[in-house]
This record gives structure tokens, C-alpha cells and sequence, in this order.
């Protein structure tokens, strides 16, 4: 992954500014719910913030997309004017409004095929929307959008559908839904605000131990080191998982993420006699590929590939150690030799006192 301040100078981070969520009710009798942003991008002059919905659908896609942005927001890819945004404010942020949005009507939705940029339906897109409108039992209305003709929709009627093309990797929702309702009434009626959890129970946490060039060991269910990255790509893809425990535990979130970045904090240099075991049975393709090759010299053969040994001459050359830790992890385990001297024998102490 790229680093932040290589991210934020060189592509760019997209300033968020306000929040909007509005709300309506589905013939399905579901709740759909429509998430706004007011942004800008920081490399972009001048700035000038403006507003899009980026969201249409059930709760549970809502929460799935704001864990998902939460994540950017541990990245330094999404932030405020004032700076850094901290994942679990941001998220709060947009429980309150999703406690109490405003209401929202859509009874004449236009939609057309054209090769516009900014087309409802763009040509490109054609067979994934008349896929979906015959999925959802509608072929004539398909037809009418292939012969060049312009539909108008009720998102009520047909919610499920639209929610399902404007899913926001497909097309945008900002194709189909123009505009903000600043002024539409605020309606708590159609609020989503569960009862926090008054007790969560904690999984127990993942051991963790840091390599010196700060990416960071940690063991997965079998008990394999893997390398994970740098800090703020675990807790990245922590937050963005988070949206499931949040439909089962409301307001858990908060704590699950302090208690992940503690362990990160505290967690102890890897001792001394690492080393890294690369299985070449793996199938890997182009650069993943190339990246194992190019280390083979430095190993010693194995029945599966080969293992390098993470000595002092490693460790003292960055430049190394940043390739053997970008080895694809799929393919790559980091194992601890057998020391008996006593930064070993403090490590693996340290590793009780944290983890048992």
C-alpha cells in the first residue's frame, strides 16, 4: 500500500465539509436512505466544496459504507479543513444524522442512455442496467431504455432496483438523484438509532510485534506471522469490517477500534532470528511474481521455495528489508528461530503479559 503523505501530496485527499442523510419509504416497506457529502478535493483549485449523494439503499449498505470511508479516513485520504478526521468521530458523525434524516420523495425519476458524462445511464453500462431491470421483472421498461427513450420512475415502486444499479461501484447514485434537500422536514420516525450494547465482549487480541522499519507481525487463526504493513493499514482494514459487529452490537464500534490501535501501540520488536519463509507453490502472476524471483538469491532452498534469514545485515539495510517486507502475503510467513539469548526470552514474556 502507498503511504499516506505519499497519498495526501500526490493524489490528493478529498476535504468532507457537511453531511446530509434523507430518508423514504420503499413499496417493499423497506427504509432506504440516501447519504450526501459536501466536498472538495484538496489538489483540486479553486476549492469549492459541492454536494453529491453517494448512497442509496438499506441500512445495512449505509453502515457498510460509512466503515468502508471511515477506513480513508485512517488513511489521511478523507479529511476535514481542520485536518486529520479520527475514524470513530467520523462515524459518529453520521449516526446523528442517520438518526434523524430528512424525508425525502422521488415520484419522477428520469433515466436515459447516452454517452454523456454525466448520463443517467451511461451507453457503457448499457447490459449491467437492462440486466437488472429484467431481474427485477421489468423487460419492457429495458426495452423502452434501449430504443433511446426516457423512463420515468418512482424510486418508492422500485427501490430495490434502483438501489442495486446505483450501487456506487456500478454507477453513481449521483447519476439518478440530483440535487440536495436542504430544506425537506427532518423526520425521526424514519431514523435509524439502535440501543447501544451496555456490554461487549471483546475477542481476544491478536498478537503483534513491530519490525523496525514499522511495519507491524501479526498472527493469524493458525498462528502464522504474517505482515500486515504499517499501522494505519491494519486499523484501515479493521474499520472498514467493522460495519458487520455494528448491525449485531450497536455502538461497538468505538470500542473495538481503541482497542485494536492500543495493541499496535504497545506492541513489542520482533526478536532476534527472525526469518521469513516464501512458498513458491503459490501461483502468482506478473509483479507479485517478479518480487518472489528477485529475492530467491538471498535464500536457502526449501522443499517449498525458500527462507531467508532476517539477520543484523538485513535489518540494517532499508532498502531490503522494505522488499522482503512487500513479499505478496499470500505466499510469505515470518518465523521465529530458536534464540535462547535474553531478548528472546524478554520478548516472549512481553508476549504473555499482552496476550494470555
Amino acid at each position: 500500500m502507498v503511504a499516506p503523505f505519499f497519498m495526501e501530496k500526490f493524489m490528493g485527499a478529498t476535504i468532507i465539509t457537511d453531511k446530509l442523510v434523507a430518508a423514504t419509504k420503499g413499496a417493499d416497506g423497506k427504509l432506504y436512505y440516501f447519504l450526501y457529502e459536501e466536498t472538495y478535493e484538496k489538489n483540486v483549485y479553486p476549492h469549492t466544496p459541492h454536494w453529491g449523494c453517494w448512497y442509496i439503499g438499506t441500512i445495512e449498505g449505509a453502515l457498510r459504507r460509512i466503515f468502508l470511508a471511515a477506513g480513508s479516513c485512517e488513511s489521511g485520504m478523507l479529511r476535514s479543513r481542520r485536518g486529520d478526521i479520527k475514524p470513530e468521530n467520523f462515524v459518529k458523525d453520521w449516526y446523528k444524522e442517520l438518526a434523524n434524516p430528512v424525508l425525502l420523495s422521488l415520484p419522477n425519476l428520469k433515466m436515459k442512455m447516452h454517452g454523456g458524462f454525466d448520463a443517467t445511464v451511461p451507453t457503457e453500462k448499457q447490459e449491467f442496467v437492462v440486466a437488472a431491470f429484467k431481474r427485477h421483472g421489468h423487460p419492457d421498461l429495458a426495452q423502452q431504455l434501449l430504443s433511446g427513450g426516457v423512463l420515468s420512475l418512482s424510486f418508492s415502486e422500485h427501490a430495490a432496483m434502483l438501489s442495486e444499479i446505483y450501487n456506487g461501484n456500478d454507477l453513481g447514485p449521483w447519476r439518478l438523484v440530483r440535487g440536495t434537500p436542504h430544506s425537506a422536514e427532518r423526520t425521526a420516525e424514519y431514523g435509524y438509532k439502535p440501543k447501544p450494547v451496555r456490554h461487549i465482549d471483546l475477542p481476544k487480541p491478536p498478537s503483534i510485534m513491530r519490525v523496525p522499519n514499522g511495519k507491524f507481525l501479526v498472527a493469524d487463526e493458525q498462528g502464522a506471522w504474517r505482515n500486515r504493513g504499517e499501522k494505519w493499514e491494519i486499523l484501515q482494514d479493521f474499520i472498514t469490517s467493522c460495519w458487520r459487529t455494528e448491525l449485531a452490537e450497536p455502538g461497538s464500534y468505538k470500542v473495538r477500534i481503541e482497542a485494536l490501535r492500543e495493541a499496535l501501540d504497545v506492541a513489542p520488536p520482533m526478536p532476534p532470528g527472525m526469518s521469513v519463509a516464501v512458498d513458491e507453490r503459490v501461483e502468482l502472476d506478473g509483479y507479485l511474481k517478479s518480487t518472489v524471483e528477485g529475492l530467491r538469491y538471498l535464500g536457502t532452498p526449501t522443499s517449498t521455495g525458500y527462507t531467508i534469514d532476517v539477520g543484523a545485515d538485513v535489518l540494517q539495510d532499508s532498502n531490503l528489508l522494505w522488499r522482503i517486507c512487500h513479499l505478496p502475503r499470500v505466499c510469505t510467513s515470518w518465523e521465529i528461530g530458536k534464540c535462547v539469548d535474553e531478548a528472546a526470552d524478554d520478548f516472549a514474556s512481553r508476549q504473555m503479559d499482552m496476550f494470555v
